[in-house]
């Protein structure tokens, strides 16, 4: 039969572990922490760097789309004016 001092003393070893999982616990909580705001600063960092990007982006994509617009209108001046001397030059050759 237990008595009041095993009890005791039983009560006071438990007690002791169970500060030490507390403390662990504690520990492991910090460190998580830690860890989760770096994680969130690296995150923001990488939608900075996602930002940026897009804008160059849409920026590039005009760019694209300005260039592509001028060269149509160049090929379509080139077209026509080789239909004008083409036409010319057939013109020439039916007098003939």
């Amino acid at each position: 039969m237990a008595t009041n001092t095993d009890r005791i003393t039983e009560v006071e070893r438990n007690t002791i572990v169970l500060q030490t999982e507390v403390i662990y616990l504690k520990q492991s909580l910090n460190d998580a922490n830690i860890l989760n705001r770096e994680a969130e600063s690296k995150l923001t960092e990488v939608r900075q760097e996602v930002a940026v990007l897009k804008q160059r982006l849409d920026e590039q994509t005009k760019r694209v789309e300005m260039w592509s617009n001028r060269l149509w209108g160049l090929i379509s001046i080139l077209i026509g004016a080789i239909l004008a001397l083409s036409s010319g030059l057939i013109v020439t050759l039916a007098r003939k």
